[in-house]
Formats: structure tokens, sequence, C-alpha cells
């Protein structure tokens, strides 16, 4: 039976039957609850099947569960891989993120901007949280996420709505505010992807979050010198 499930769940996860996969690795998980790794990793991947099938409460929950599940699991000294909950830190970190992407920071521009940094601090919190599972590919991949997280900011700001009410010099005053504010967040942006860089290099860790945090590196760098020469030549005329 348990080899049976395993390979019932993967011939649905082959085939993209999110649900009915999902249905697997729960039911294997709930019938096989000894099997204290696999119950981990089970209850994590039936999280992800909710996530692709896009029930994001319903993935959310199944992540949280695994978590739960593995801190009890550890705390009756029954200690198991860290791995899938690593992933489950990490993937509840990405749901937040999807939520805090959605906010924009459109009128009244206060209003939100205190949603979006609510909704950071709860991205952020979960992001670290996977750091602290101390698993290359899971940390790796949420530090560059953290850094990912103050480029959207850079871009809700830079995207912002000018209010309609403004003259011409207030709207440039306004435009150049928000570019100054969009500035601070591109900073530590590209100080989150430097450090990630330096952890991995430090731990002979190379894979694709570790290039993709090179690549913005890279690109932040050429943005913050382009856009200190415009000032500077703003300031020299």
């Amino acid at each position: 039976l348990q080899q049976s499930l395993k390979n019932a769940a993967q011939c649905y996860v082959n085939a993209e039957k999110w649900i009915a996969a999902k249905t697997s690795f729960l039911r294997y998980a709930q019938i096989f609850p000894e099997n204290y790794d696999e119950v981990i990793e089970f209850t994590c991947q039936s999280g992800d099947m909710a996530y692709k099938a896009g029930q994001e409460d319903e993935a959310m929950s199944l992540y949280e569960e695994a978590l739960l599940k593995y801190n009890q699991f550890n705390t009756a000294g029954k200690f198991v891989d860290a791995y899938f909950a690593a992933q489950a830190q990490f993937m509840i970190g990405e749901i937040q993120f999807n939520s805090y992407r959605d906010i924009e920071l459109t009128p009244p521009l206060q209003k939100n901007f205190k949603r979006k940094v609510a909704e950071f601090n709860n991205v952020a919190k979960s992001y670290t949280a996977t750091i602290k599972f101390q698993i290359a590919d899971w940390s790796t991949a949420a530090s560059h996420r953290i850094g990912m997280s103050f480029e959207e900011f850079v871009r809700a700001f830079l995207e912002s709505p000018i209010p309609a009410d403004l003259d011409e010099e207030q709207q440039a005053t306004y435009k150049e505010t928000l570019k100054q504010r969009a500035q601070t967040y591109q900073d530590k942006a590209l100080e989150t992807y430097q450090k990630n860089i330096e952890q991995a290099e430090a731990n002979n860790i190379e894979n694709s979050w570790v290039a993709d945090s090179r690549k913005r590196i890279q690109a932040l760098t050429e943005e913050l010198t382009e856009q200190t020469a415009v000032l500077n030549s703003v300031k020299g005329s």
C-alpha cells in the first residue's frame, strides 16, 4: 500500500492532476504517521499541489501543518530531516509575497504604504525563519527573495500614480520624492543580494538562487551608478 500510494501520487504529479496528487500525498501521511520524515515530506508536497492548483489558503494550512508536525516530532525526540520543513516555511513566504506584491501605492499613499510595510514584515519574517533551518537550497532562496521583496517596494514607488491635483512643479517634486524613497530600497536589495553571495561563497554553495543574486547585483549596481551620475549632472548644471 505504501508504494502504491507513492506511485499514484507521482503519476498524478506527472499528469499535472494537482488535486488528486494532493489527496494521495495526504492519505499517505495519514495512514503511515510513524514514517516521520515522509509525513513531513508528503504534507509539504500536498501543500505544493494545492498551491499549483491555485488553492493558496489550503496550501498555507498544509505548509503550517508540516511545520507543526516537524516541531512536534522534534519535541518528542523523533528527530527528522529539516529539508521539507524549510521548504514549507519558504512556501509560506511565497504565498505572503503574492499578497504583498498585490498592494499598490495608490492614494491614499500613506495608508497603502503602511499596509505594504506590514505585509513586507510578514514576508521578511517567513523568509528569515527559512534561513534559520540552515538548508542551503532554501536559505539561498529565502535570502534572494528578501532582496526581491525590497525591489518590489522599488517597483511600487516608481509606478505609484501622480495625484492629478498637482501642478507641473509639484508633480516633479512628487516624482523626485518617490525616486528617493525607492533608492533606499534599492540599496537594501543590493546589500541583501551581496550578503547572500558572501554566505554562499563561504559555504561553497552554488545554485540558481545564487546565480540570480549575482545578476541582480550587477543590474542594481549599474542602475544606482547611472542614477548617481544623473544626480551629479543635475547638481553641476
